[in-house]
């Protein structure tokens, strides 16, 4: 064979080669899936609910197209049947969701399902879901977030584990959907921002002061004041050297720091104290006293005021001290 003919051969078999592997790609690539919308309140084509039930008269709609990436079909609806809508055709981006949304207080409720086998698109959508978990999905921004329930809450399908992350500062934070990966339960790691992972279908419920305590994040403290001289609301003579802890105005708090007890004169304040470089032990010459506990329920009435009655006498007994030991040094 002369080189002509070679070269010939060599390029017939690189446009083959070519060929062949664009036809690999193509059907690799290439889904068939059903195209069609269905919206009832319109009137459009019912043969949409089950695109593949061919006795039915109703497939004029419906189209059969190749997809790049993945077939699709969704079912999004604002509460009544004649605001259903289905979709069903290609998934144009790489990542399809596969997931349900319940939203009970706006009344809507939107599922999509992907597939990538030819013609797979041909069931409603939450027909895929009937097996699926059930978490609660929400953020600290809900209310309905802290005890959440199926009559408030949005509810989402997971693929993975529900997930209820608690973030601890001076105020308890709570968000609540699927856990991304099993990195992401990392229950309590560093004792402020944790992520706890629960199997099964809205397990994710407990309220977050309850997995603060269990997991020893928070402890209870008394929040109250009392001062002689005040008028306000929140004043309670319950507050004062005679405790009570069951007495109007004395409320149970959780904390993420310690307790503390401030008295200033006859002036009583029970409360947290968030950041411990606030937290000044003992009794200051000029000032209050600041008394910290850590334990559940530990500021109650134990501390004594008389230290803090003391020090105007004991201040005024050491300058006269001073003022005759100067005294006799001249």
């Amino acid at each position: 064979m002369d080189s002509k003919s070679a070269g010939n051969c060599a390029g017939a078999v690189v446009i083959f080669t070519g060929i062949m592997f664009f036809g690999i790609a193509r059907l690799t690539v290439a889904t068939k899936c059903y195209k069609c919308d269905f919206w009832p309140i319109n009137g459009t084509d019912e043969g949409c609910l089950y695109p593949n039930d061919f006795s039915s008269v109703w497939m004029d709609g419906i189209e059969i197209v190749e997809c790049e990436h993945a077939c699709f079909v969704s079912n999004n609806s604002l509460g009544g049947p004649e605001s259903i809508h289905i979709s069903r055709g290609c998934y144009e981006d790489e990542y399809c969701p596969d997931i349900c949304l319940v939203d009970p207080l706006d009344g809507w409720e939107s599922c999509t399902h992907c597939c990538d086998d030819d013609l797979c698109n041909d069931l409603l959508p939450e027909e895929n879901f009937e097996d699926s978990t059930w978490c609660y999905d929400c953020g600290s921004h809900d209310i309905d977030c802290v005890n959440p329930s199926m009559e408030t809450t949005v509810r989402t399908t997971c693929d993975t584990a529900c997930e209820m992350n608690v973030y601890i500062s001076e105020q308890t934070s709570v968000m609540r959907g699927c856990a991304l990966s099993e990195d992401d339960c990392n229950d309590c790691d560093d004792k402020e921002d944790c992520t706890f992972c629960c199997e099964g279908s809205f397990c994710n419920d407990a309220p977050p002061d309850v997995i603060a305590r269990k997991s020893n994040l928070t402890q209870d403290c008394f929040s109250c004041y009392y001062s002689p001289d005040a008028f306000e609301v929140q004043d309670s003579r319950a507050c004062g050297t005679e405790f009570d802890p069951n007495g109007v105005g004395v409320e149970l708090v959780q904390c993420s720091g310690v307790c503390k007890k401030v008295v200033s004169g006859q002036s009583i304040e029970r409360s947290c104290v968030h950041n411990l470089e606030d937290c000044h032990a003992g009794c200051r010459i000029f000032g209050s006293c600041t008394y910290c506990c850590e334990g559940n329920n530990c500021n109650t009435g134990h501390h004594s005021i008389h230290i803090n009655i003391l020090l105007p006498f004991l201040t005024a007994l050491f300058v006269c001290f001073m003022i005759q030991r100067h005294r006799q040094l001249l």
